[in-house]
């Protein structure tokens, strides 16, 4: 799928110039393992993206910081007896 994106600052014709991106990276989640029981206390969760759209953790939407490059989202999953059910999505889906 094809995300558009435009130029600001055509230095070539001084016209917004636009482009097709196709996005083929899904975003990545670090600091934690998929499958693994954390006993060290709360652990801290990263989300990053170029194009990311949503992220949740067990259904709840988590702020996107699209300040950043790329975008990111931070949150602290606490000890807990269940599974987390994580889901982070781009613009491509």
């Amino acid at each position: 799928m094809a995300n558009q994106k435009y130029c600001y600052d055509c230095e070539h014709c001084g016209q917004e110039q636009y482009y097709d991106y196709l996005d083929h990276d899904a975003p990545v989640i670090s600091n934690i393992e998929n499958g693994k029981i954390h006993y060290n206390g709360d652990q801290k969760m990263l989300v990053q993206d170029a194009m990311l759209d949503s992220v949740t953790v067990n259904g709840k939407s988590i702020t996107i910081n699209k300040d950043t490059t790329p975008y990111s989202a931070e949150y602290t999953l606490e000890i807990a007896l269940e599974p987390y059910n994580i889901v982070a999505t781009d613009t491509a889906g």
